[in-house]
């Protein structure tokens, strides 16, 4: 079952942004399952590991120029399934001083 929980995000600086995120697979045999992230037509997703423990998940750097930026989570799996999701968090970066960590 393909399931997409989104957000779009409004009023942002024009800048360059990452986004990281707590996830956690649970019981899964999931087809997919992707952390994603879209601002005009530019857009960057990252595998959500399959461990069954909390993971941190960092984006790819996005560039914003219209001041919009979605975040999303796309989970393909059977039922009995579970993707939980935590402390999604957006960061505005500096190209060339690119230091937010993943550890959490």
């Amino acid at each position: 079952m393909n399931r997409l929980l989104s957000q779009k995000v409004t009023g942002l600086e024009n800048g360059t942004y990452v986004v990281r995120a707590k996830t956690r697979l649970y019981n899964s045999t999931a087809y997919r399952a992707l952390f994603s992230i879209r601002s005009g037509d530019k857009s960057a997703a990252n595998v959500i590991p399959r461990t069954g423990e909390w993971t941190t998940s960092m984006s790819d750097m996005i560039e914003v120029t219209d001041g919009t930026l979605e975040i999303g989570f796309i989970f393909d799996a059977p039922g009995g399934s579970s993707l939980q999701i935590d402390d999604v968090e957006l960061y505005m970066v500096t190209p060339g001083a690119y230091s937010v960590s993943t550890d959490a």
